[in-house]
């Protein structure tokens, strides 16, 4: 099966983002996201359920109150022309797991510092849509540990393994402990660049330029980004919003934009970006067609 990326996708916002994004300015000025997120105990627990029930996924179905979604135009093997839905979890609250930074006394599950599970995975289907090669690109990994090994597993429940992984640290690390910590079945497919990355055009250490040679249609590639430093990152994302080309190789992306608000400052400091400002962006990328995650 042969679907769109990119512009001729259309991002479908559920009920509870758009109610969200209507006074998300208010909520921020009045300091009471996590008090409003109070407000929302069943659709959250809805979210939660679903991203934990791996039937969800085979059905192909959810909350439209809850969760958003990207509409695709697909070719099937018989020529069939159908529309296809894939949904993700919504731009609400911190747009992380909602007990990161608020408290839902009501909800079962229990976070202790960083937590994925507020994400939900691309449809299994992925598998069939791309054909070709699969890469994974880690700009921000710490260690293998960390990010990598996360994102690894996380696609190969869904039956996605990466034929090539690139990953960036700009932190010295200790190479043979490094790898080390490198299962031997997927070393020969790591590439680690302990070094800055940057965005600069034509460079070897700009995640973009890299897919740029390597990319063919077909491809799958997944994208995390995550180096906390806002001014490089502000420019490769301006990148993804201002080239077709390049937004266009990304199946998937995973992105922690830094912002001011008072759950977030103890972790965050005081950036200039606004809280209003970071979903605003989020949902900008994902209205030209992006698959966006707010990465942890």
């Amino acid at each position: 099966m042969l679907c769109a990326y990119g512009k001729d996708v259309q991002y479908v916002p559920s009920r509870w983002e758009n109610e969200w994004r209507t006074k998300m300015e208010t909520l921020y000025r009045e300091q009471r996201i996590c008090e409003e997120m109070l407000t929302h105990v069943d659709w959250t627990a809805t979210w939660m359920r679903h991203v934990n029930d791996p039937e969800a996924h085979q059905t192909g179905t959810a909350d439209q109150d809850v969760f958003s979604y990207f509409q695709r135009q697909c070719i099937q093997a018989s020529g069939a022309v159908v529309q296809v839905k894939e949904f993700i979890e919504p731009l609400v609250g911190h747009m992380r797991h909602p007990q990161q930074f608020c408290k839902f006394d009501a909800l079962s599950e229990k976070i202790r510092g960083r937590s994925s599970t507020h994400m939900l995975a691309l449809d299994p289907n992925a598998a069939d849509i791309f054909p070709g090669r699969k890469y994974l690109f880690d700009a921000g990994t710490k260690d293998f540990n960390s990010s990598l090994a996360w994102l690894i597993n996380r696609y190969k429940q869904v039956g996605l393994e990466f034929d090539e992984i690139f990953a960036w640290e700009a932190k010295p690390a200790d190479a043979a402990q490094y790898w080390k910590s490198v299962s031997p079945d997927i070393a020969h497919r790591v590439h680690f660049y302990n070094a800055f990355m940057d965005a600069d055009k034509g460079s070897q250490m700009n995640p973009l330029e890299v897919m740029r040679r390597i990319y063919q249609a077909g491809d799958f590639i997944v994208f995390k980004l995550d180096i906390d430093n806002d001014p490089l990152e502000d420019r490769i994302i301006q990148t993804i919003k201002t080239d077709p080309s390049v937004s266009a190789m990304i199946a998937e992306m995973f992105f922690e934009k830094h912002y001011n608000s008072k759950e977030s400052d103890r972790f965050f400091g005081h950036p200039e970006t606004t809280y209003p400002d970071a979903v605003k962006q989020l949902a900008d990328l994902r209205a030209s067609g992006l698959r966006i995650h707010y990465w942890h």
